[in-house]
């Protein structure tokens, strides 16, 4: 359920209950209004990276008619320097904060492209030989980048049942608009599940198609961009690796290093890896 409907729905919710309260026969009943605070980080961030996918395919074998090949998928994604996004904070009396946030302009660059490498083929020994499959044809495209702020999943509840959102976990949520789609002969792999902190809500793709590609986790709390102090800067790195079918994430301080490429042995080994290293900084005033 979206943070908005979720809102919408617990002020409806309190509203109507508030208006069902018995009163004294003659008398006039003025439903109370739940009390409603909200409070807006205006914040930018400056964001790079990439995820790429490579996998093998092979059916070669001595003196049997074969190809094998290695396909890649790869997303480039850059804001090409820092751009505004804003958080807003909804607190209803007796319910759990509500985070919202657009996602930004659309800036920078988003990058997709296909290729294959490595192409071999193996026949009969002898007679005649046997016809053998060429490698996909792949393609590429580019759009622009937009940054979304999202709440996560807390974990655990308070002691009085409501979420404490010092501890929720902030997600980071980028999209490409604009470009076409991945060829299906040659299309992206995307993770088929996410391990790590914060990940039940993440998604990681090659971006086979206009759109959100990523969510992952910041590494930061909501709370501490909504805490984040003139001058101060929250920067990280999001580090993805593993098995097409099991990626896992973790963020490390600063500029961080680089992931393992992986191996492939087999037909159909996958592997994906990425990197998105990313800064948030309050928004200057404007004079």
């Amino acid at each position: 359920m979206s943070s908005i409907r979720r809102l919408a729905i617990a002020l409806t919710c309190l509203l109507a209950g508030a208006a069902a309260t018995a009163a004294p026969a003659g008398s006039v009943t003025v439903p109370s209004v739940p009390k409603v605070k909200t409070r807006i980080a205006k914040v930018q961030i400056t964001l790079s990276g990439y995820v790429e996918t490579r996998k093998l395919h092979d059916t070669t074998s001595d003196c049997y008619p074969g190809e094998t090949w290695i396909q890649t998928n790869r997303y480039d994604v850059s804001t090409g320097g820092f751009v505004d996004i804003s958080m807003k904070r909804v607190i209803i009396e007796g319910q759990d904060p509500i985070v919202t946030s657009p996602f930004s302009r659309r800036v920078g660059s988003a990058k997709v492209k296909g290729s294959t490498s490595d192409y071999r083929t193996t026949n009969y020994c002898s007679g005649q030989q046997q016809p053998v499959k060429e490698p996909p044809t792949c393609s590429e495209t580019s759009g622009k980048t937009s940054i979304s702020l999202q709440e996560g999943i807390v974990p655990q509840e308070g002691e009085d049942g409501l979420q404490p959102l010092t501890q929720t976990p902030l997600m980071l949520a980028i999209a490409r608009n604009g470009g076409g789609k991945d060829p299906l002969e040659c299309l992206g792999e995307g993770a088929g599940s996410v391990t790590g902190k914060d990940t039940e809500r993440a998604v990681v793709t090659t971006s086979i198609a206009p759109g959100v590609a990523l969510a992952v986790p910041s590494g930061f709390s909501v709370m501490k961009v909504f805490n984040i102090r003139p001058g101060q800067r929250l920067r990280k790195s999001i580090l993805l690796s593993g098995p097409c079918s099991k990626v896992a994430v973790t963020t490390v301080a600063g500029a961080g290093g680089s992931p393992s490429p992986g191996n492939l042995n087999a037909d159909s080994d996958c592997f994906l890896t990425g990197k998105i290293s990313y800064t948030i900084t309050p928004r200057p005033k404007k004079d």
